[in-house]
């Protein structure tokens, strides 16, 4: 790692002024893993707690994402061929299945806020454990990915004028519909 290397990771860090966190790994050329010495520069509790938070918030990303994707699955299979017209969203199931689908969205809005709270804090390891998130459907990661890229991308500019700071639950707001967006971006509904 050079200097450039460790400005970039500081930049990545949406939260003014705090200190960003990175997990690193010694090897001292040792050759395998399983020989590898971790060096630990603040308490292991208060890594291991950082990171707990972010697998959980990030995990929980990743399920309802799979959530909206089963429901779209279920709303589009009911349609089968027709188009969204007005005849298919006069039909009684398509309307109750969209209702659900609503529902899961606001569950998975509700939890890209709760996921925001910690990456705005300073804890970028949660964007990348999200993109890190394959439950299999390609279509799932790949929502995921945009969205995560999406976001750090408009973190980065919405920050980049540090006189300037937004409002922090504008930020939020902004930051949570640029990453719903980036992850319904393929989705046709």
């Amino acid at each position: 790692m050079n200097e450039r290397h460790l400005t970039w990771l500081e930049e990545r860090n949406p939260a003014p002024g705090a200190s960003t966190f990175v997990e690193v790994v010694f090897t001292q050329d040792r050759p395998t893993p399983d020989e590898i010495l971790p060096l630990e520069p603040e308490a292991p509790e208060t890594v291991s707690q950082r990171r707990h938070r972010a697998e959980a918030l990030s995990r929980d990303v990743g399920q309802r994402a799979e959530d909206i994707n089963r429901q779209a699955l279920e709303v589009y299979r009911i349609v089968g061929e027709e188009a969204f017209g007005a005849k298919a969203l006069r039909n009684p199931r398509v309307r109750e299945k969209l209702r659900e689908l609503n529902s899961r969205l606001q569950n998975f809005h509700a939890a890209v806020h709760a996921a925001l709270d910690e990456y705005l804090a300073g804890n970028t390891l949660i964007m990348g454990l999200i993109s890190q998130y394959d439950p299999g459907p390609r279509a799932i990661t790949h929502g995921l990915n945009v969205a995560v890229l999406a976001t750090e991308l408009a973190s980065q500019i919405l920050l980049k004028d540090s006189e300037q700071i937004p409002d922090p639950k504008m930020l939020k707001k902004e930051l949570a519909e640029v990453f719903v967006g980036g992850f319904l971006h393929d989705c046709g509904l």
